[in-house]
């Protein structure tokens, strides 16, 4: 009888999936870093999100750092963030540009809309806006 008014008290209690869990739960807060493919740039983010329930995420974007370690190559570095939103997808937003030898820290952000994110680190020439060597950051 006991064992029988357990089950009916545990067969009571509402359950939701680990997979509802995860979608709801903001995740911990992340840091995301590379170096470009050529190695003469480098890129770090901090980065959280969490589900907003309709399909997009809330994001907080920490932070963000980039530095240009190779001298004399007229090349600086510029770090990127890739999203789709309401408004479209494929969108790009610049979050630091830093001259050739110099390194800098761009304003950290937090909003609602963006799925699809994730970001990468280029060698940007500052006169043509030309970005090469990039590569995409990845979880520390």
């Amino acid at each position: 009888m006991l064992a029988a008014g357990l089950t009916a008290t545990l067969a009571a209690i509402p359950t939701t999936s680990s997979a509802a869990q995860a979608e709801t739960a903001a995740t911990a807060a992340s840091l995301f870093s590379a170096y470009t493919t050529n190695g003469a740039a480098y890129g770090d983010v901090g980065y959280t999100y969490w589900s907003t329930g309709d399909g997009y995420y809330g994001i907080e974007v920490t932070s963000p750092y980039a530095a240009d370690i190779r001298p004399n190559d007229e090349y600086g570095a510029v770090l990127r963030m890739h999203y789709d939103s309401r408004s479209g997808t494929g969108q790009v937003r610049s979050l630091v540009k830093v001259l050739p030898e110099e390194y800098g820290t761009g304003s950290s952000f937090s909003g609602t809309g963006y799925r699809n994110v994730w970001f990468d680190v280029c060698n940007w020439h500052w006169l043509s806006e030309a970005a090469y060597s990039c590569a995409r950051l990845t979880r520390s």
